[in-house]
């Protein structure tokens, strides 16, 4: 014999992106809505935890119904974005007796990590991952694509490196 409980509780986790790479008035006006969405919450017995992602993900609640999304920022590194890590955090915080979803808070430049493999995840473990993107437009901007080299090189020797940059408009720097 077993005895199963069943719950009518929701646990959400925010995962929120908190690299640079956002501008620091976006960075605000996620959190004031976040914030907003927890205050508006249907059920008390309703859980809410918060992961924030720079290059590592940092849990900053754990599901608790009296959590709110709090105002502190990412501790670690923030020039990255590890969002797999966060959501990677987010699946291991989710209690086994509540519905869980996920909410993920970004601007999608995810540059460490494959954010996609662990959707998959969440997927086929019956999870929702919600996604409130953080839109907006940089003017100018120049772009680090990537960096070639020689697989070998020898101490001393002269290699050829070639740097790929991509840029919206003329633009002129130093490298």
């Amino acid at each position: 014999p077993s005895f199963v409980r069943r719950g009518e509780a929701l646990t959400t986790a925010f995962v929120l992106d908190r690299s640079r790479s956002i501008p620091v008035p976006l960075l605000a006006s996620s959190r004031d809505f976040t914030q907003e969405l927890v205050k508006g919450k249907r059920e008390q017995e309703d859980r809410v935890a918060a992961i924030t992602v720079g290059r590592e993900a940092e849990i900053v609640s754990q599901p608790d119904a009296r959590s709110i999304v709090p105002d502190a920022e990412h501790a670690g590194d923030r020039d990255a974005s590890n969002l797999a890590a966060g959501l990677r955090q987010a699946l291991s915080i989710l209690p086994p007796d509540t519905a869980n979803r996920i909410v993920l808070v970004s601007d999608g430049n995810e540059n460490v990590g494959n954010a996609l493999a662990e959707a998959e995840g969440a997927r086929a473990n019956g999870i929702p991952i919600d996604v409130v993107p953080i839109e907006y437009e940089s003017a100018n901007e120049v772009v680090f694509e990537a960096l070639r080299a020689p697989t070998r090189a020898r101490p001393g020797q002269t290699a050829e490196l070639r740097l790929l940059l991509r840029s919206q408009g003329p633009a002129k720097g130093t490298v």
